[in-house]
């Protein structure tokens, strides 16, 4: 196998570069929290399949979630359905 061309690893570096700016907009449950004024654990408790995330990074001891903006506004839109069950309202 041939050693990659130069303007082969220039554009995996620019997928490379474009995946940790994608990474940085989306939402660290932290984020959230503050957002809706609540703690970290009951973001935690959101179902997947309400709020969609993501796993970041490769570590499997402490996985870190990350929330895309988009799906943060539907869930907003949708009326916080989770969170108003938590807290009775």
């Amino acid at each position: 196998m041939k050693p990659p061309t130069r303007i082969e690893t220039i554009r995996a570096r620019a997928r490379a570069h474009e995946e940790d700016l994608e990474a940085l907009r989306w939402l660290r449950p932290q984020q959230l929290a503050d957002r809706w004024g609540l703690a970290v654990t009951t973001i935690y408790s959101i179902p997947r399949d309400e709020l969609p995330y993501k796993q970041m990074g490769k570590g499997k001891k402490f996985p870190r979630r990350r929330y895309h903006p988009d799906a943060v506004a539907a869930y907003e839109a949708a009326g916080l359905p989770s969170l108003a069950q938590s807290v009775g309202v």
